[in-house]
Protein backbone atom coordinates (compact mmCIF):
# COMPACT_ATOMS: atom_id res chain seq x y z
CA UNK A 1 0.00 0.00 0.00
CA UNK A 2 2.84 2.39 0.42
CA UNK A 3 4.70 1.18 -2.48
CA UNK A 4 1.93 2.03 -4.37
CA UNK A 5 1.41 5.15 -2.88
CA UNK A 6 4.61 6.69 -3.02
CA UNK A 7 4.71 5.56 -7.14
CA UNK A 8 1.06 7.96 -7.60
CA UNK A 9 2.43 10.50 -5.40
CA UNK A 10 5.56 10.77 -7.80
CA UNK A 11 3.91 10.22 -11.10
CA UNK A 12 2.48 13.15 -11.37
CA UNK A 13 5.49 15.21 -10.62
CA UNK A 14 8.08 12.81 -13.25
CA UNK A 15 5.60 13.44 -16.20
CA UNK A 16 5.38 17.20 -14.82
CA UNK A 17 9.15 17.45 -15.57
CA UNK A 18 8.98 15.16 -18.19
CA UNK A 19 6.82 18.16 -19.75
CA UNK A 20 9.11 20.99 -19.08
CA UNK A 21 12.27 19.13 -20.45
CA UNK A 22 10.10 18.27 -23.70
CA UNK A 23 8.79 21.80 -24.12
CA UNK A 24 12.15 23.19 -23.38
CA UNK A 25 13.85 21.03 -25.87
CA UNK A 26 11.21 21.50 -29.01
CA UNK A 27 9.38 24.80 -28.11
CA UNK A 28 6.19 22.96 -28.45
CA UNK A 29 3.73 22.14 -25.71
CA UNK A 30 3.25 17.94 -26.24
CA UNK A 31 -0.47 17.69 -25.53
CA UNK A 32 -0.74 13.73 -25.16
CA UNK A 33 2.05 14.32 -21.70
CA UNK A 34 -0.56 17.02 -20.88
CA UNK A 35 -3.61 14.73 -20.83
CA UNK A 36 -1.42 12.08 -18.94
CA UNK A 37 -0.41 14.40 -16.24
CA UNK A 38 -4.18 15.29 -15.92
CA UNK A 39 -4.92 11.42 -15.78
CA UNK A 40 -2.11 10.59 -13.36
CA UNK A 41 -2.77 13.53 -11.23
CA UNK A 42 -6.53 12.33 -10.98
CA UNK A 43 -5.65 8.80 -10.26
CA UNK A 44 -3.62 10.60 -7.39
CA UNK A 45 -6.51 12.37 -5.93
CA UNK A 46 -8.81 9.43 -6.39
CA UNK A 47 -6.40 7.15 -4.40
CA UNK A 48 -6.08 9.79 -1.97
CA UNK A 49 -9.38 9.79 -1.34
CA UNK A 50 -9.68 6.03 -0.78
CA UNK A 51 -6.63 5.86 1.56
CA UNK A 52 -8.10 8.87 3.63
CA UNK A 53 -9.99 6.01 5.28
CA UNK A 54 -7.36 3.55 6.36
CA UNK A 55 -4.05 5.58 6.44
CA UNK A 56 -4.89 9.24 7.04
CA UNK A 57 -1.33 11.27 6.37
CA UNK A 58 -0.87 9.71 3.32
CA UNK A 59 -4.22 10.21 1.72
CA UNK A 60 -3.81 13.31 2.85
CA UNK A 61 -0.86 14.02 1.27
CA UNK A 62 -1.77 12.25 -2.33
CA UNK A 63 -5.36 14.53 -2.17
CA UNK A 64 -3.00 17.50 -1.71
CA UNK A 65 -0.37 16.94 -4.08
CA UNK A 66 -3.31 15.80 -7.08
CA UNK A 67 -5.12 19.36 -6.03
CA UNK A 68 -1.54 21.10 -6.75
CA UNK A 69 -1.30 19.36 -9.97
CA UNK A 70 -4.88 20.16 -11.24
CA UNK A 71 -4.36 23.68 -10.07
CA UNK A 72 -1.18 24.17 -11.61
CA UNK A 73 -3.08 22.51 -15.23
CA UNK A 74 -5.66 24.47 -15.17
CA UNK A 75 -4.32 28.08 -14.13
CA UNK A 76 -3.19 29.15 -17.91
CA UNK A 77 -6.84 28.33 -18.97
CA UNK A 78 -8.01 31.10 -16.01
CA UNK A 79 -5.31 33.23 -16.22
CA UNK A 80 -4.92 36.14 -18.78
CA UNK A 81 -1.85 35.70 -18.98
CA UNK A 82 -0.83 39.14 -17.63
CA UNK A 83 -3.02 41.07 -20.58
CA UNK A 84 -4.37 44.09 -19.89
CA UNK A 85 -8.39 44.37 -19.91
CA UNK A 86 -9.18 47.21 -22.55
CA UNK A 87 -12.27 47.79 -20.10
Amino acid sequence: MKIITILLLLLPVVIWLWIVQATRSSHTFQDGLFALWIASAIVCLAWGLFLIRGRRALGWLCVVTAVIHLVAAAWPFFSNGGAKSHT
